[in-house]
């Protein structure tokens, strides 16, 4: 399985249904269909493919630390991309202005 982080671009995501979702200590695990195919994320459009998951948060490790735990601020949100069945995903990303 691959993961394709995304740099922090705004607190929450707005799902294809208009739902708003906070990036907040909340663990988010959700397919493209639990999601309608797509969301937005500041001023970014992404549709997932279908067999794709949208997660938050994962935390890198921090080479700073002994333990290499990391905190919220430091979390990512990603796709996971499973290469089960498939070598290949296409990821659109448009832009989308307020």
């Amino acid at each position: 399985q691959a993961h394709l982080p995304l740099l922090y671009r705004a607190p929450q995501l707005t799902c294809a249904d208009g739902r708003s979702l906070d990036l907040d200590e909340t663990p988010i695990d959700l397919s493209a269909a639990d999601l309608g195919g797509h969301f937005v994320y500041g001023d970014l459009k992404v549709t997932m493919p279908e067999t794709a998951r949208l997660r938050w948060p994962a935390l890198p490790h921090n080479p700073y630390k002994r333990d290499g735990s990391a905190e919220l601020p430091q979390a990512k949100l990603v796709l996971a991309m499973p290469f089960d069945d498939t070598d290949e995903y296409t990821i659109t990303l448009t832009h989308e202005p307020d």
